[in-house]
């Protein structure tokens, strides 16, 4: 019953996080970004839908952060979109290459709920300075 009134309220007020989606869709983009600074990959790639990766190969994904030191700090808002998924974006700063350079990128991940766990659906990372 309640689960079936917080949907009925968030069907009509679409800006209502009343589950706590929000929260869940940013906890995996964070355990994501922990997983690369652990250079743990395949945890990392698993944070994807399946759509995502019959289109991109894990060892592609692996070896587009084979430079990537660390990632120092990241900033996140969340907002409900129309499809009851979430879209977080925000900004993060890495560490990368032999010497060291810091680097600045801005981010934009569509996320879902599927069968229990929050996926990335999309995503858009592009290099700013």
């Amino acid at each position: 019953m309640l689960l079936t009134k917080a949907w009925e309220l968030r069907s009509r007020y679409s800006y209502v996080d009343v589950l706590g989606e929000k929260e869940e869709a940013e906890q995996m983009l964070r355990d994501y970004f922990d997983n690369l600074n652990k250079r743990d990959f395949m945890l990392a790639y698993e944070k994807w839908d399946n759509n995502w990766k019959h289109r991109h190969s894990y060892d592609n994904f692996e070896a587009g952060y084979a430079d990537v030191q660390n990632y120092l700090d990241y900033y996140v808002t969340s907002t409900l979109s129309s499809d009851n998924g979430v879209t977080l974006e925000g900004s993060i700063t890495a560490e990368e290459g032999y010497p060291e350079q810091i680097y600045f990128y801005q981010f934009t991940y569509e996320t879902k709920e599927i069968d229990g766990t929050w996926k990335i659906v999309s995503g858009k990372l592009k290099k700013l300075y």
